[in-house]
């Protein structure tokens, strides 16, 4: 396995520096103790500065290696959806920089090394030599020399996120105070894992929903407790010409309504308010141009806390209502001359004289009733490079599979995919190699928000990405789809 030389300063090892640096000018005149105090305090300095996360986990294990007087560090996170551990041990030089850095993955196998045992136990391990561990059997650090070794499982929300470590070339015994501090640091650190985690889920729902209000075909606004409007979203904005300065701040009801409408709106917003559930009504809207729209609604009360707001989700039923008047008028027409050309039949069936047995039968065959045709979709699906709306950036991994006509794909099939840009009408994704389906399941989200939709390749183009060969797929929605009541995606890899 290689091994890398000793690396030149950088920015993800500054952090390292600094707690170190502050730390060796104690170190002359401080007891352990107060050495100990001094680190947890500029560790929590450190933490509070946000470093990106893989800088984060090696300031603790070098940290923890400074105050033990120890020069061998180990820093391992769970990958592969939980059945792998990736590891790295590395040699702590001077002023915090790492060297001799080896990579390493193990099973969590908790017999087969020290870091699986570690988060099998939930707890710290410590061992003097570790040639004479019988508790588990790590080869890999006996390779690497290690002799006595401390290990600390990081748990973060109630699940395994990896370890730390730190090692000594020969036998080494750790006290009751090493470890506690060890621990103290440990903590410290999964405190802002957490904060870090929750932090990423938290922008990736916004980002998902603000996706979400930007492509869906439908009237968006969100109102507060007294029924001014607080946000629109783009296709209100796009069929209703109004602009966000325009409405925003304004009463629902006085801006959208038709006057004698209003006093209904305010009645069913003032309900919503003690309603949990949603409510559904309907109601006329007026755009910029004085237009009337005729609205469905679905309203919901977002929040019971104490600045609540309502959210309300209109489909415009205008040209659905247009469609079903025409076409009742043309059925209507259509009876009319049924009847009109059955009168002239039954008075020339008694004077046959005057006209053809073919035109008689034509005549007759025109009199038959005709049934009216069945509706069709109002908007017939059009291809990715006529799409009506404007696609949006969609900088997310999400997961794929193939789809069976009558079964839906095992949580094994879903693959990761680079996504590019979404639609109304479809998404596009990378893959490495050009799909060989034609129809697919897309998951969309994280967790229990995930929604599924079913979708058809309809592009696939080869492109450069990121500097490799990729495949560019273009995919049009054709519905969402509901999966099996036992099935559970697989949480992706951290």
């Amino acid at each position: 396995m290689p091994i890398s030389g000793e690396t030149a300063p950088s920015d993800r090892l500054r952090g390292v520096e600094s707690l170190l640096a502050g730390l060796e000018q104690k170190a002359a005149s401080a007891d352990p103790r107060a050495k100990q105090q001094a680190a947890v305090l500029a560790f929590g300095r450190r933490t509070s500065a946000r470093p990106p996360l893989n800088v984060l986990l090696e300031d603790a294990a070098a940290l923890i290696a400074e105050v033990l007087q120890l020069d061998r560090i180990g820093v391992g996170k769970v990958v592969d959806s939980g059945h792998s551990i990736a590891f790295r041990i590395a040699t702590l030089g001077k002023q915090g920089l790492l060297r001799d850095t080896v990579d390493y993955k193990y099973t969590l196998d908790p017999t087969t090394s020290m870091a699986a045992y570690c988060l099998q136990t939930a707890g710290p391990v410590t061992t003097a030599s570790l040639r004479k561990e019988s508790r588990f059997t790590d080869l890999f650090l006996q390779q690497m020399e290690v002799g006595g070794a401390l290990m600390l499982p990081l748990i973060v929300g109630g699940k395994p996120f990896g370890v730390l470590g730190v090692f000594a070339r020969d036998k080494k015994s750790f006290t009751m105070e090493d470890v506690q501090f060890a621990e103290t640091i440990s903590y410290l650190l999964i405190s802002s894992l957490a904060r870090i985690q929750a932090e990423e889920q938290l922008q990736q729902q916004q980002n998902l929903a603000q996706t979400v209000l930007e492509v869906i075909d439908a009237f968006v606004v969100s109102v507060d407790a007294e029924g001014r409007i607080l946000q629109v979203n783009p296709t209100f904005q796009k069929y209703l010409g109004f602009q966000p300065a325009e409405i925003e701040g304004r009463l629902f009801w006085d801006v959208l309504a038709l006057p004698k409408e209003r006093e209904l709106i305010r009645a069913v917003l003032n309900t919503v308010r003690h309603e949990p559930k949603p409510i559904q009504f309907e109601g006329s809207l007026l755009d910029k141009q004085g237009q009337k729209h005729r609205i469905c609604w679905t309203v919901k009360l977002l929040s019971d806390s104490t600045n609540p707001r309502m959210v309300l989700c209109g489909l415009d039923q205008t040209e659905i209502l247009r469609m079903k008047e025409e076409l009742r008028q043309a059925y209507q027409r259509s009876h009319q001359t049924s009847q009109v050309v059955q009168e002239l039949c039954r008075a020339l069936q008694t004077n046959a004289a005057v006209i053809s047995p073919q035109i008689l039968a034509s005549l007759q065959e025109l009199a038959k009733p005709i049934q009216p045709p069945p509706f069709r979709p109002l908007r017939l699906p059009v291809p990715e490079e006529q799409r009506q709306f404007v696609r949006r950036v969609y900088r997310y991994r999400q997961k794929v599979a193939p789809y069976t006509e009558g079964r839906f794909p095992r949580p094994e099939e879903f693959v990761q995919v680079q996504c590019k840009d979404i639609s109304a009408g479809g998404i596009g994704f990378f893959m490495e190699k050009e799909p060989a389906f034609h129809r697919l399941v897309i998951a969309l989200g994280e967790g229990a928000a995930t929604s599924y939709f079913l979708a058809e390749v309809v592009r696939s183009s080869q492109v450069e990405h990121q500097g490799q060969k990729m495949y560019l797929i273009g995919c049009k929605f054709c519905g969402r789809i509901t999966p099996p009541a036992d099935f559970k995606l697989p949480a992706s890899p951290q």
